[in-house]
């Protein structure tokens, strides 16, 4: 019997196409023609929800994140960033903290509705 290969992630974490790596966590170049540009951060962690992070590994990633969209941003003119936190079920087949994020064209001032009693954020 083999030994089960490690998850796509854990993989693409230690020899995919790595742009940027700060320890916690690297970014992956992102795919050929994407629909909006993107990139990909992936823990290095294997875990599935930010929880289950170190606390010195969680404050690494959302340094990260907060890295990667002002990087997205300044390299394509501005626009908001979307950051869309993966698997979506932690009962997912592949369950490895993800997140890909993503830049918007920016479509002017928006107004955000938030439940009744937090108003509405401008």
């Amino acid at each position: 019997m083999s030994a089960p290969r490690p998850c796509r992630w854990c993989r693409l974490a230690r020899v995919g196409a790595i742009t940027g790596d700060r320890g916690a966590w690297v970014v992956l170049a992102p795919a050929p023609a994407p629909p909006s540009p993107y990139v990909t951060l992936v823990t290095k962690s294997h875990v599935k929800v930010l929880g289950e992070l170190p606390p010195a590994d969680l404050a690494a990633v959302l340094a990260g994140l907060t890295l990667a969209a002002r990087s997205l941003r300044e390299a394509h003119g501005g626009g908001s960033v979307g950051i869309q936190a993966y698997p979506k079920r932690p009962d997912a087949e592949v369950a490895h903290l993800h997140f890909r994020v993503v830049l918007r064209p920016d479509a002017g001032p928006q107004v955000v509705r938030a439940p009744r009693r937090f108003g509405s954020v401008r």
